[in-house]
């Protein structure tokens, strides 16, 4: 048999869905599946690396400028090149991810003759805090029409997913629920320092909440004035993050750093006693498990699929969205309790044998065949 013709489209090519994309699309069997990725390359300089390890995997690559923010010219431009582009390909499968592109690939699939669509939100937006979330709700809704399978990264985007009163009301039949995975390394040793390390690593902006964060350092700096901190990411605030930093003392003790992809990122992870992460919401964040798969304990926010994955005691922390003070009590547990961090590091690590890449890869990959079977019958 042939192999299926997948076009895999991305407008967010940084943080976790080009993450997500570059593990994918490398992981599936060039036996099963010919790849063409479809991908707007605008917001990180640094995807000309993943664009250069998909052509190098005989990947065919199509660069297509969309934007993230709401642009009614630019979409309508960006939809009709994207139409073009299908209609020349003809794909058996389109695979959309993340809410643009989500949105502007449905309806390509559909104006270029009804290409089957697989869709991974990897968050939905109106989950977000954003003044726009009824016009999010409406098009997600609309969109959902041409989508023939959905792939939820977490049980909350799952349950959205077929929510008719909050949600999409897609029918269960058409959702997947496949977390993302990652390859864990050797678990490293713990670190020796002479003092606690808590960390933050993300973007840097609202949605991760490093304001938040700082909060949280603050409370921790007056019970334990020896712990250190450490932001790593980029994004739209750090100009602010510095003011911050100045303004409430906590420059004295906090270092900023970045980090060009996952490899430095586990560098970094594997400095830190703890690490902090207040999301505001979320999909699966990769970071979450660099971290737990490094045995590096985590406190974090109730938010999208965190706590699928942090389900016990045993394998990290969390606290309600927006609780400062819960965060940072549980910060402090970490830190003067060698004990407690221990058994988080052993739990978090056993943990991550159900979130493997080969998982991932396996799971979605039978989402396209059975789709593609069901088109043939």
């Amino acid at each position: 048999m042939r192999p299926l013709h997948i076009v895999e489209v991305l407008e967010a090519t940084a943080g976790g869905t080009r993450r997500h994309l570059r593990d994918l699309v490398l992981g599936l069997d060039r036996h099963r599946f010919r790849l063409t990725v479809i991908a707007s390359a605008g917001r990180d300089a640094d995807f000309s690396r993943d664009i250069d390890l998909f052509r190098m995997a005989g990947v065919a690559v199509h660069l297509l400028p969309m934007k993230r923010r709401i642009a009614p010219i630019a979409d309508v431009v960006a939809l009709a090149r994207l139409i073009r582009l299908v209609r020349r390909l003809r794909p058996d499968i389109i695979h959309a991810h993340s809410s643009k592109a989500g949105l502007l690939a449905r309806l390509a699939a559909c104006a270029a003759g009804g290409v089957p669509a697989v869709y991974t939100p990897h968050a939905f937006a109106f989950l977000s805090d954003s003044p726009w979330l009824g016009l999010y709700l409406a098009c997600e809704r609309w969109a959902s029409r041409w989508t023939g399978r959905l792939i939820a990264v977490s049980r909350e985007e799952y349950v959205r997913a077929c929510d008719g009163a909050r949600g999409l009301g897609l029918p269960a039949d058409r959702v997947r629920l496949i977390p993302n995975g990652i390859e864990a390394g050797v678990l490293p040793p713990i670190p020796e320092r002479p003092h606690p390390l808590i960390g933050f690593v993300g973007r840097i902006c609202r949605q991760k909440g490093p304001d938040l964060f700082l909060d949280v350092a603050r409370r921790i700096r007056d019970a334990r004035p020896d712990v250190r901190f450490l932001m790593v990411g980029d994004g739209p605030w750090p100009g602010w993050v510095s003011r911050r930093l100045k303004r409430t003392g906590l420059d004295a003790c906090t270092l900023l750093r970045t980090a060009r992809d996952e490899i430095e990122v586990a560098g970094h992870l594997t400095d830190l006693d703890a690490l902090v992460m207040p999301s505001r919401w979320e999909g699966l964040p990769y970071t979450l498990l660099e971290a737990m798969a490094a045995g590096v304990p985590v406190v974090a926010a109730e938010a999208g699929g965190i706590a699928d994955v942090i389900a016990t005691e045993e394998s990290g922390m969390l606290a309600p969205v927006g609780d400062v003070a819960g965060l940072a009590a549980r910060a402090l547990a970490l830190v003067n309790d060698r004990q407690l961090a221990g058994r988080i590091r052993a739990g978090a690590r056993a943990r991550m044998e159900g979130y493997t890449l080969r998982q991932m890869v396996a799971r979605v990959a039978a989402v396209y065949e059975e789709l593609a079977e069901q088109e043939e019958c």
